[in-house]
């Protein structure tokens, strides 16, 4: 089965459990059978094992709702529906390449940069997950030269249609951000670091428009 079908299942499942509110598996297979997609009581409960595994997603069942529901759901759905939704645009575009057809025909994009170094967010996102230091190879713009950094990822970060990494320079408190558009490499150095600094960066960064932050700046309303 494809991986865009899995998506497709995915994302049904997902945004029934927020609209329906502990919709049970038997609805879920309904609903799922009314849209076209073909799924066994099996293969749901497989999917639904998944987004916890996989995706660390908080998907309850409520014994006395006789239904599934999110924890946390306000913190997490809204992201990683987000990304779902951005895989499975990937996959479409990747389909119509396969069959030879002509996406300029097709789709029209604001900004072709949106999509350099998305194939860099499932590392580092496991990387930020494993607490995992890496090295960058980082390339600024109108600079010939490669440098290379040692660093400590705490979040992945979307803002104007691209995407950041921000955390800290190995060593340091120094909170730094990175575009992945610019990375011409990366790797493991093998070390693992406490991921002290989550609570402060998420909160931080909560507050910002932007990609930059320092830790002394205050929110205002």
């Amino acid at each position: 089965m494809s991986y865009q079908a899995k998506i497709k299942r995915y994302l049904h499942i997902l945004q029934l459990i927020e609209k329906s509110k502990f919709p049970t598996s038997v609805e879920m297979l309904d609903s799922m059978g009314e849209t076209g997609i073909k799924v066994s009581d099996r293969q749901l409960k497989r999917d639904i094992e998944s987004l916890r595994s996989e995706f660390g997603l908080d998907i309850h069942y409520s014994v006395s709702k006789r239904g599934y529901y999110l924890e946390n759901e306000e913190l997490t759905f809204p992201y990683f529906l987000k990304l779902l939704e951005f895989s499975q645009n990937v996959e479409l575009l990747t389909s119509y390449l396969e069959e030879g057809s002509n996406i300029a025909e097709i789709i029209e994009f604001e900004d072709y940069n949106s999509f350099k170094g998305v194939q860099f967010i499932r590392d580092i996102a496991f990387f930020i997950k494993d607490g995992a230091e890496i090295c960058l190879k980082y390339k600024r713009f109108y600079v010939k030269t490669e440098k290379e950094y040692c660093f400590q990822p705490y979040l992945l970060r979307e803002y104007l249609n691209r995407w950041y990494v921000i955390g800290l320079l190995s060593g340091t408190d120094e909170i730094r951000t990175f575009g992945l558009d610019r990375i011409v490499g990366l790797q493991e150095t093998g070390h693992k670091f406490k991921k002290e600094k989550t609570n402060d960066i998420l909160s931080l960064f909560r507050n910002v428009i932007g990609i930059n932050a320092s830790e002394q700046d205050v929110a205002e309303d």
